[in-house]
């Protein structure tokens, strides 16, 4: 499990490898999700390669939405990204890739979700609570321990109150749910209006400020993105009855989501169907 925090300016040599390595290991292991997740349904090889060829293109092109600061270089790097990727291998140090230094961009434009005092109503910090509790969830799943501090999700619920709103009526079917499958389809839904909205932004950002290596927070944020991009698309099925089990030991889960849900109907926050 890769747990990062933010300063990673005066981390320990021996932490700062530790760290590259399990991103290499992590990397690896989420390009070789992929491929299985893509032979349950391919038995094509030249079909199943252009498929997660295109899948590790989206995931990069959707890195560049999350994280704008370093969009430029990704959009740049793309093809060639992708290209290593591929081969699960790494490229020279004197490379492109490996010379490639983080974005000094770090204003509030550049980083959306990044961790800004915001003016919120009750039910709107609710809801933070509730999509800081789906992105753990699903960034547990790829084996990413989110941070206890250093990300909040209130600049996002600021910034986009329609789309947090529009989580309501799934969060209220989620407590009302009385079958495991009903509440795991109801929590897919709220995941999938947080990442199609920028709401991952804050992970990859602080994964971002984590690391040393622009190649390194690049080839694990794509592979992380990549599975996600499955999950939310032609794996939703075997996702749905994934997260049925997982939710069986997210306690916290329900006391949050029911919390966000009496809370906003108090404050007569309207429901978006």
């Amino acid at each position: 499990m890769l747990i990062f925090s933010a300063g990673h300016k005066h981390l320990p040599m021996k932490r700062l490898i530790l760290e590259v390595s399990i991103a290499k290991c992590a990397a690896i292991l989420m390009v070789m999700l992929i491929l299985a997740s893509m032979l349950q349904g391919c038995s094509d090889q030249p079909t199943l390669t252009i498929h997660v060829r295109s899948q590790l293109q989206e995931a990069v092109d959707n890195l560049a939405q999350l994280v704008p600061a370093e969009a430029s270089e990704l959009k740049r790097q793309k093809y060639e990204i992708v290209d290593f990727l591929m081969n699960l291998s790494e490229p020279r140090p004197n490379s492109t890739l490996q010379r490639v230094q983080f974005s000094g961009s770090e204003n509030s434009a550049d980083l959306p979700n990044s961790s800004v005092e915001v003016s919120l109503s009750p039910c709107q910090q609710a809801e933070a609570v509730v999509v800081f509790d789906a992105v753990s969830v699903v960034m547990g799943m790829v084996r990413f321990n989110m941070p206890s501090k250093g990300i909040s999700f209130e600049a996002w619920v600021n910034a986009n109150p329609q789309t947090a709103n529009a989580l309501l009526p799934n969060i209220d079917k989620f407590g009302k749910a009385t079958r495991a499958e009903e509440r795991a389809g109801e929590f897919f839904e709220i995941a999938k209006k947080v990442f199609t909205s920028n709401g991952f932004s804050a992970v990859f950002s602080a994964l971002r400020k984590s690391m040393t290596s622009w190649w390194d927070w690049v080839k694990l944020s794509v592979s992380v993105i990549a599975q996600i991009l499955l999950w939310f698309g032609t794996a939703s099925e075997a996702f749905i009855a994934q997260l049925t089990f997982e939710l069986l030991s997210v306690g916290r889960l329900s006391v949050d989501f029911d919390s966000c849900a009496k809370v906003c109907e108090k404050h007569a926050i309207p429901l978006l169907f």
